[in-house]
């Protein structure tokens, strides 16, 4: 298995996200990373040029979206509040190595 499966101790999980209003078809969406309640992934569409290497961080309805290049860095946030912002900040600083690895593996 990827770096992704030894991140989480298992085989990969990818969830589909619905496609656009039009009935395009949805995105598959990788989660490299479950931990203290929160997932880490990225969105299939945003790979290669489009965007800088980045990690989207879910939990519940709040999702935050950190910059792992050159250092882990906040691109924004919906509905975390600052305290566990920081404790996110904390887990994407420790796993930066193997998100990086995983976003590299996918987009490749």
């Amino acid at each position: 298995w990827s770096i992704t499966d030894r991140l989480r101790g298992r085989a990969p999980h990818k969830i589909l996200v619905p496609g656009p209003p039009a009935g395009g078809e949805g995105s598959v969406v990788p989660v490299v990373l479950r931990i203290e309640g929160f997932r880490f992934l990225f969105y299939s569409n945003e790979g290669h040029h489009r965007e800088p290497v980045h990690i989207h961080v879910l939990r519940g309805r709040d999702e935050a979206k950190f910059w792992l290049l050159p250092e882990p860095s906040l691109a924004y946030n919906d509905g975390f509040n600052a305290q566990t912002l920081n404790q996110i900040q904390r887990l994407v600083e420790l796993h930066r190595d193997d998100l990086e690895r995983a976003w590299h593996e996918h987009f490749a």
